[in-house]
């Protein structure tokens, strides 16, 4: 008869792999997940700047705006700015706006949305393909991180 100690380690060892087993299951969805669940409305709930010193600064003063992606490989994105952004905000080069319409692309093993720009109010946008945005996802809520060529930033969107 063995021990109150084998056995201990052997349920430990089975809970580890079952761990383990699980953690892999659920991050292996929740990839697949993105693709899917990107579909739909978003609302931008903020929009900043983070700078080499990891320093969050808004893109503007009041940022209103939408991101739609459609089952059909399309999307757009609206970000206007409130009348009181101050002339140094990241979004003054844009005239405090954002406007494009784009294909995209999920890469669910990377978890990035490419973006590749039809349409823009920042004409320098149009035919390219936007440096990749790494995407979360948790419940109702998109996080998108990336370099627009101008810095890094961070935006937070909430499904609709």
């Amino acid at each position: 008869m063995r021990g109150i100690g084998f056995c201990m380690k052997t349920f430990l060892k089975v809970f580890v792999f079952l761990f383990i087993q699980t953690a892999l299951v659920n991050s292996v969805c929740a990839a697949k997940r993105l693709n899917k669940t990107i579909v739909g409305t978003w609302k931008l709930q903020s929009f900043v700047r983070i700078t080499d010193d990891n320093t969050e600064i808004p893109w503007c003063t009041n940022p209103n705006g939408y991101f739609t992606y459609t089952n059909l490989g399309y999307m757009s994105v609206a970000i206007n700015c409130g009348k009181d952004t101050p002339e140094d905000a990241p979004s003054r080069p844009y005239n405090n706006m954002l406007l494009y319409t784009a294909t995209y692309k999920v890469d669910e093993e990377k978890k990035q949305v490419l973006h590749h720009v039809l349409n823009s109010s920042y004409t320098d946008f149009i035919g390219i393909d936007l440096p990749p945005r790494n995407a979360e996802l948790s419940e109702k809520t998109l996080t998108l991180r990336g370099n627009s060529g101008k810095g890094n930033f961070k935006v937070v969107l909430e499904k609709q």
